[in-house]
């Protein structure tokens, strides 16, 4: 990074703060030849790469690959991130399915509760017939609704455009 900030810094079009600026970061430029450009880091010759010559080409062969691993990088955390979440949908999708079976028991155990409260006051076999009378209309009703509703004509769109694509190729070649 300190390489391409000096890079462009040292370029005496963009004037001599950004210069001040950026040797004041701890980088220090050498004015540019027409080959290269000499970088001096702030660190001591054992830390690494204390001083670079590298061309044009060579730079930006250099920004090039890191643009790649970067790319690459990116992509394996999009990859683990979506790993993670799938894993805590599925995980949610099981929680919600568990719901629904306790939801159905609890509809179930509700409905003999009100049968045998029914039994209090009239034969039980009359108290299941009338829960169960009840159950079948809301049934019935939520069945005649969601009948109304379907879909007719499926891929109504799709159909339409391929008898469309039939009929022009048959007016086409006939």
């Amino acid at each position: 990074m300190a390489t391409i900030k000096a890079l462009f810094t040292a370029d005496p079009r963009i004037g001599g703060q950004a210069l001040r600026r950026v040797e004041r970061s701890g980088v220090s430029v050498r004015p540019p030849t027409r080959e290269k450009t000499t970088v001096t880091t702030g660190r001591e010759p054992g830390q690494g790469e204390s001083q670079q010559q590298l061309g044009t080409g060579a730079l930006v062969r250099k920004i090039v690959s890191q643009a790649e691993l970067l790319a690459k990088k990116e992509l394996e955390l999009a990859k683990t991130e979506l790993r993670a979440d799938l894993r805590s949908q599925a995980h949610v999708a099981e929680g919600l399915g568990i719901a629904a079976v306790a939801a159905l028991v609890t509809v179930n155990l509700l409905l003999v509760t009100a049968a045998l409260a029914l039994s209090l006051v009239m034969p039980g076999w009359a108290a299941g017939l009338v829960v169960s009378g009840v159950m079948l209309t809301v049934t019935l009703l939520f069945a005649t609704v969601s009948w109304h509703r379907r879909l007719r004509e499926p891929m109504a769109h799709t159909r339409r455009t391929l008898k469309d694509g039939v009929r022009w190729t048959r007016e086409r070649f006939a």
